[in-house]
């Protein structure tokens, strides 16, 4: 089941993130983030969905502010992460799907995604629908005893509408 992420919530979601940042290079994080923290990314964000099955929460997306200047309100960054024994499974196609389809509906234009490489299994979900690699960024991040490059993946949602709706306003 998919359902918007709520506060009671995000115990469960930083637990699926914090191997990241510890183990992996997907996360540039060096210490996973306090509760507090990551419950303010999380509901603070555009639109959050969980994927949750039999009580246990197997996966999640957000969508950030892409840039706080107000030139950029009508982009956001998409982020998502599974449980490990999520993986594989298409949970991450359902929800990154239910997410783009909630930026649609909140007006913005543009969804981007920022892959630290290599990583093919993000690529090619991104890929899947429709996400075209814009940039690549060389050696950009060090961790886990490496220098790592990052790749940006942008997605139009719609066309941009003239005059677009002031979104800093309309949903906060």
């Amino acid at each position: 089941m998919i359902r918007s992420a709520r506060k009671d919530d995000v115990s469960h979601l930083l637990a699926i993130y914090a191997p990241y940042v510890r183990e992996t290079v997907i996360s540039f994080e060096a210490q996973p983030p306090s509760e507090e923290e990551f419950a303010s990314r999380i509901l603070e964000s555009h639109v959050s969905f969980v994927y949750e099955e039999a009580g246990t929460t197997q996966g999640f997306v957000y969508a950030a502010q892409f840039n706080p200047r107000a030139a950029y309100q009508w982009s956001a960054e998409v982020s998502v992460y599974l449980a490990e024994t999520a993986k594989g499974q298409g949970i991450g196609r359902q929800l990154l799907g239910a997410l783009l389809a909630g930026l649609r509906t909140r007006g913005l234009v543009n969804a981007f995604g920022g892959i630290a490489l290599p990583n093919p299994s993000s690529v090619r979900l991104f890929e899947s629908f429709g996400f075209e690699q814009i940039a690549l960024q060389k050696k950009v991040g060090y961790k886990l005893g490496a220098w790592h490059d990052v790749g940006w993946w942008q997605l139009q949602l719609c066309e941009p509408p003239i005059p677009p709706p002031n979104l800093f306003t309309q949903h906060k």
